[in-house]
C-alpha cells in the first residue's frame, strides 16, 4: 500500500490518524511518502505489528517541508524477509529487496 502523508502533517485529526492506522495494519507492506519527518514514532506506537524497514534522513532544515520524507513499514511476521538496500537522497527513495519465499507486490 502507498500512501501519501502530506495531508497528515499538521492533521489534529485523530479520525485521520486512525483511518491510516488501521490501512497500514491491513497490509504487509506499507510505504510512506511525504513524511516530512525523521521522527516515525507518531505513527509506529499504534502499529504494534509493524517495524521500520528504512526511510530517508529528513534534514533539520527541511523537517515539515513538502516533498521530503519516506518511509517502508512492513509487517513483524514479513519484515525478516525484506532486506534494506539504500536510500537515494535526489531521489527521495527507499530501496529494499524481498526474497523469493514471500509474495509481496508492490511498486516503490
Amino acid at each position: 500500500m502507498n500512501v501519501n502523508c502530506d495531508s497528515l502533517q499538521n492533521a489534529e485529526d485523530s479520525l485521520k490518524l486512525e483511518e491510516l492506522y488501521k490501512d497500514i495494519q491491513k497490509h504487509h507492506l506499507t510505504s510512506l511518502a511525504e513524511t516530512r519527518t525523521k521522527d516515525l514514532n507518531r505513527i509506529l506506537q499504534f502499529l504494534p505489528h509493524h517495524v521500520l524497514i528504512g526511510k530517508t534522513n529528513v534534514p533539520d532544515e527541511s523537517n515539515g517541508h513538502k516533498v521530503y520524507g519516506v518511509a517502508l513499514l512492513a509487517a513483524s511476521s514479513i519484515a525478516d524477509s525484506i532486506t534494506f538496500t539504500r536510500i537515494p537522497y535526489e531521489t527521495q527513495t527507499v530501496w529494499a529487496v524481498i526474497k523469493k519465499d514471500h509474495t509481496v507486490h508492490m511498486m516503490l
